[in-house]
């Protein structure tokens, strides 16, 4: 009884081994750059009680350096028929040097 177990054992054994050999194994190159990043706008947009319309628009990056969680740059809030407020980059002239540069702004706007 003994010499059919061990004889099964060693069977079934050989037989889940073989299977193991048979299994294709997919490699994954390491990534040893992690960050996603890419441009984005943030934009705000409410309509005043008076018929008017308030809005804003700024661009901003957005990053990560983790998969599940992206970081933003600018940001926008709404208060509906009341006001907008973004904060982000623009491109502003400046006199000094004679050009538009991006420039960090704060655009709040009310309904009158």
């Amino acid at each position: 009884m003994k010499k059919v177990i061990l004889l099964l054992s060693l069977v079934m054994s050989f037989s889940l081994f073989s299977a193991e050999q048979n299994m294709s194994v997919e490699m994954k190159s390491a990534n040893f750059y992690p960050w996603q990043s890419s441009a984005t706008v943030c934009a705000a947009t409410t309509r005043c009680p008076n018929g008017m319309v308030a809005s804003c628009r700024v661009y901003g990056h957005s990053w990560s350096s983790i998969p599940t969680g992206m970081y933003n740059s600018c940001t926008w809030r709404v208060v509906p028929g009341r006001f907008v407020h973004c904060q982000g980059y623009q491109q502003v002239y400046n006199p000094l040097y004679r050009m538009y540069m991006w420039q960090w702004v704060n655009i709040p706007v009310r309904c009158f």
